[in-house]
């Protein structure tokens, strides 16, 4: 799915079609919206509404927040993340100010 941006939908659907038949079943709507994002990759507000809409199938994989923080670190600039990692989210769940 690396030619994503292109002039040709019929190809894109085709293309998009035969990558869903390859997932695994019930993860259909995880590869249109990786289709999507990929093409929309300035479209921060495209991702962050992907990421509540499918929030229940995000959520099924502990690993998907992490990745989804990558990813929106590193096509979008946002950090959203704590810098100070676990450590951070300890002091956070009791109350410590930083």
């Amino acid at each position: 799915m690396l030619f994503l941006v292109g002039n040709d939908p019929k190809k894109f659907a085709s293309t998009l079609v035969n990558f869903m038949g390859k997932c695994y079943p019930g993860e259909d709507d995880l590869a249109i919206a990786q289709a999507v994002l990929r093409m929309e990759r300035d479209a921060l507000p495209l991702f962050n509404m992907l990421t509540v809409k499918y929030k229940s199938t995000i959520d099924r994989e502990p690993a998907f927040n992490d990745m989804l923080d990558e990813i929106v670190e590193r096509f979008y600039g946002v950090q959203r993340r704590n810098p100070m990692g676990v450590f951070g989210d300890m002091f956070k769940m009791m109350g410590t100010k930083l």
